[in-house]
């Protein structure tokens, strides 16, 4: 998840709380295990407009500089991985301001397969948020990384988008951690609910499962992170480069 600090901060922060707050990921059923879902990339939940931006994310990925040389192979990598894999990953694009501004993007399983091959997941970029994030000016920088600082709206969003592909390609491609992450959700989701049904203090086994949670997603932000900032990098070198 790209997550990142309330207005009046300069920073961001990219931290995993939860990788998917909403989506409760069920497991695919024996009889529709074989049926004819789609693979790849998914656009099937964009709207004419979000198409459209969605075609601008992707030109960007596949840049190229006048001598014809690609300017961000990273991202094509993660890109045509997910792309050409049995799993079937939904973009989904919200520029509503009702979701919580803290929150950029976020990938979040929605179907596990029992064999581990034909997952089904969501990519969700919220672009009001992604637009109207305070970030540093890149010139008061050292060496240091600055999610989304020194690049336009349309580069904000592949930037996010890079860090949930990683998150995608991390967890998708793992069958041990998909189902760890499905079964640490379902936990944590359990005990959020019996929270709102009764009141007093939290039981102790409780407080343990979320904090389980907390430390297992934790440590997928790491590569995830790790991934975007070389994505940033990348971006903030070719904006010159560019054709056209």
């Amino acid at each position: 998840m790209f997550r990142f600090r309330q207005a009046g901060e300069v920073a961001l922060l990219l931290l995993a709380t939860i990788i998917a707050t909403n989506v409760k990921a069920q497991i695919i059923k024996e009889d529709d295990a074989r049926s004819d879902v789609a693979s790849g990339i998914l656009l099937d939940r964009l709207s004419a407009k979000h198409c459209k931006t969605w075609q601008k994310i992707r030109q960007v990925i596949y840049a190229e500089d006048a001598d014809g040389r690609l300017l961000h192979p990273l991202l094509k990598a993660l890109l045509e991985q997910l792309q050409n894999s049995d799993h079937s990953v939904y973009v989904e694009f919200d520029d509503s301001r009702a979701f919580g501004r803290s929150i950029a993007g976020k990938f979040s399983i929605e179907r596990l397969d029992p064999e581990g091959s034909r997952n089904v997941g969501v990519i969700k970029l919220y672009l009001h948020n992604i637009e109207h994030a305070t970030v540093p000016n890149p010139a008061n920088l050292k060496d240091g990384f600055a999610p989304l600082a020194g690049l336009n709206t349309l580069d904000r969003y592949v930037e996010v988008f890079g860090h949930e592909m990683a998150h995608a390609v991390d967890i998708l491609f793992n069958p041990e951690r998909a189902n760890l992450v499905d079964e640490i959700l379902r936990k944590s989701n359990k005990v959020i609910q019996q929270r709102l049904q009764r009141k007093g203090r939290i039981e102790p086994e409780e407080e343990q499962v979320l904090h389980e949670r907390d430390a297992v997603l934790n440590e997928l932000e790491k590569p995830a992170v790790l991934t975007e900032e070389m994505v940033w990098r990348e971006l903030l070198e070719s904006r010159r480069k560019r054709k056209g």
